[in-house]
């Protein structure tokens, strides 16, 4: 709740009540800037109202649950904590893009740990050949992109989540999108090594290229809601 009361706008000591009531002025001021994915609609409310906004908290007391159970589930909590970065740093970098970063940064653990099952699978624990270590770095690719694909779309992109022949639409267009960042990151790392840039510094620019790349294409054509 502390953490809630620092972002208002206006001061109350409750953001997180789910009983309230607004004046219509009111609302509709602060109505294009709500979250549609807000966690708490007061919150988000008293996050956007105008400054100065006149707010009157009347105190009462809950009686005890005699019914049903408390909402506030693991889930709902995350929620929260997305909708805290949201409002607080999203402005800066989206929640979306910080999220496809943190199933990036996995999918490369899932690579590296998918080229060393196939690898050792191809060769048994000897020395590989290079098309035994080409196979095993298409394999631990493809491996990653469908890692990367499925938890973008339970998680990053949750909200506009593809289903059915959508996801295998989806899933294509992701392959796509994933080997032209994979073309773009090279382009750009190899550029910046023939004008005598570090390798360090072009590979680092390359990756990040490809990253932006990825994801405003996947964001613009896979998942476009």
């Amino acid at each position: 709740t502390r953490l809630a009361v620092s972002l208002c706008r206006v001061k109350a000591s409750d953001p997180m009540s789910g009983f309230f009531a607004i004046d219509r002025q009111t609302f509709e001021k602060a109505l294009p800037n709500l979250n549609p994915k807000g966690f708490k609609i007061l919150l988000d409310l008293l996050v956007h109202v105008p400054k100065g906004t006149k707010v009157q908290e009347i105190p009462f007391t809950f009686g005890k649950r005699m019914h049903g159970e408390s909402k506030l589930s693991r889930r709902v909590q995350i929620e929260f904590l997305e909708y805290i970065y949201d409002v607080s740093l999203g402005r800066y970098v989206p929640l979306m893009f910080v999220k496809y970063c943190i199933v990036g940064s996995l999918g490369v653990v899932v690579h590296v740990s998918a080229f060393t099952f196939f690898e050792y699978l191809l060769t048994r624990g000897g020395g590989a050949t290079f098309q035994q270590f080409s196979l095993s770095v298409a394999g631990a690719i493809e491996t990653a992109i469908v890692f990367n694909f499925l938890l973008n779309n339970a998680w990053t992109f949750s909200h506009i989540k593809l289903k059915g022949k959508q996801a295998f639409v989806g899933f294509l267009k992701f392959n796509g999108a994933c080997l032209f960042g994979a073309l773009a990151n090279y382009a750009v790392s190899a550029f910046l090594f023939s004008f005598g840039f570090p390798e360090l510094f072009a590979v680092v620019v390359g990756a990040f290229t490809g990253v932006i790349w990825n994801y405003t294409m996947n964001r613009l054509l896979t998942w476009r809601g």
